[in-house]
């Protein structure tokens, strides 16, 4: 009995199902191998009838049932107590050697750059512990405060931007506010040729009980009226020798003030302003009346040229016995051209002066060799006179100064109204009338006062 335990090995022990299932699959294997020798196989054959032999054991008193677990194949019987030998087991076959298999792929990395997490053999995810989701959770916080962080960045960044931007069109907007309320009241108050012809009147009042109002078209009295001219004022004249765009004569004007119903409001040429405005006294008592053409000018000289007619007419007989109802001039800046030496107008007059001058000059006197003085001395002959008036050949009242054109005073009583004429042109018969003039201006305001 020693000795057949002594030949019993180590692989010879029972067999469970999976090694059961494991003999059969390389059995099947081996089976399919047919690159083994022959010489192999005889030798597992003896070898195994061998093992049967010693597997015999001893007879017993009791055979024991075979259980669920044992093989189908044959088995020692149950050894006895003293020594319990072990189970022989089949030896495996040899196993054909496995093809390698290709190189798992490895597992992605988590995107915060920690470690994947180690599955276990069972392959069922492994509960995180507490420290697990502590760090985690720390991570999560961090990665927010950093996302955080650089939206705060951006936003600042927006912000100062925005506030770069709003700062540079607040400045943008206050120079363009400054430099629009400059040229707009430049060209609001005065007149201004040869850009914006029109030409701005205002009344005001310097007590309580005086009151005086404007007006354009007899229906809506204001304390401002804005006259607008064409867009170009250049080259008519008052002579109708030179069959130019015809002016209205004093006469023309007087009549019309004259006139029951004046005609009033805009009536500009297409190269010279002219309208007809009023002046009421909306006040309750007779007010003195203070009123002047304000004068500004530059240095091309355009001034020298220009002629202004004014008139005014009263519609009341209430006015003092020597007041003249209807007036009519023509004023025009003084000269120095040495033309108008010894004229009959400027008798003792001189350069330094400054010499008066005519409403509009003869056709002839286009040419600078002709000579004012020898016009002059056919005025014996009265028609010879008279046409020459007739065609403005009579003297214009100077401009005050380089200021004004004029100065005024009058009394307006209760409810009066005072018509005013007003007519601005350049002469083209002036001796002064020349090209170096032209990109000039004249800027003319009118103003009432009453007190």
């Amino acid at each position: 009995m020693s000795d057949d335990l002594d030949e019993i090995k180590i692989e010879d022990l029972p067999q469970t199902e999976d090694s059961a299932e494991a003999s059969a699959e390389n059995a099947d294997a081996v089976s399919s191998m047919s690159e083994e020798p022959e010489t192999n196989e005889a030798q597992a054959d003896e070898e195994t009838e061998q093992e049967e032999h010693n597997e015999q054991p001893e007879p017993a008193a009791e055979q024991p049932a075979p259980t669920e677990e044992t093989s189908s194949e044959t088995h020692s019987e149950k050894p006895t107590e003293a020594a319990k030998p072990e189970p022989t087991k089949k030896p495996e076959p040899v196993k054909k050697p496995e093809a390698e298999k290709p190189a798992e792929k490895p597992a992605d990395k988590p995107a915060d750059g920690s470690k994947p997490a180690d599955k276990p053999a069972d392959g069922k995810p492994k509960k995180p512990s507490k420290a697990d989701k502590k760090e985690a959770s720390a991570k999560k916080k961090q990665k927010a405060k950093l996302k955080k962080e650089w939206e705060d960045s951006i936003v600042a960044s927006k912000r100062v931007k925005r506030e770069e931007i709003r700062r540079k069109v607040k400045r943008a907007t206050v120079v363009l506010l400054v430099f629009a309320l400059v040229v707009t009241s430049v060209v609001y108050v005065m007149l201004l040729f040869m850009q914006e012809n029109n030409v701005r009147i205002t009344a005001s009042n310097r007590g309580q009980d005086a009151s005086i109002a404007l007006s354009m078209d007899n229906k809506m009295w204001t304390p401002y009226l804005n006259a607008s001219g064409p867009s170009d004022i250049w080259n008519v004249s008052y002579s109708p020798e030179y069959n130019m765009e015809k002016i209205d004569t004093v006469d023309d004007v007087r009549n019309m003030l004259n006139a029951a119903s004046v005609s009033v409001g805009e009536k500009n040429g297409q190269n010279f302003i002219r309208f007809v405005f009023m002046v009421k006294n909306s006040g309750k008592y007779d007010s003195n009346l203070s009123y002047e053409m304000t004068l500004e000018y530059d240095k091309h000289g355009l001034q020298n040229s220009v002629r202004v007619m004014w008139g005014e007419s009263y519609k009341s007989d209430e006015l003092a016995e020597d007041a003249v109802n209807t007036t009519v001039d023509v004023y025009a800046a003084r000269s120095n051209n040495p033309r108008l030496a010894g004229t009959n107008i400027n008798i003792g007059n001189s350069a330094e002066d400054g010499y008066l001058e005519y409403v509009a000059y003869p056709s002839q006197s286009n040419d600078e060799a002709y000579l004012l003085t020898d016009f002059e001395s056919t005025f014996d002959n009265p028609a010879v006179y008279d046409k020459a008036v007739e065609n403005g050949y009579f003297a214009t009242q100077p401009f005050l100064n380089d200021n004004f054109v004029f100065q005024r005073h009058s009394v307006l009583p209760v409810g009066e109204i005072m018509y005013c004429y007003v007519c601005i042109w350049v002469e083209g018969s002036d001796f002064d009338c020349k090209d170096t003039a032209l990109g000039g201006y004249v800027k003319m305001g009118i103003n009432f006062v009453a007190y």
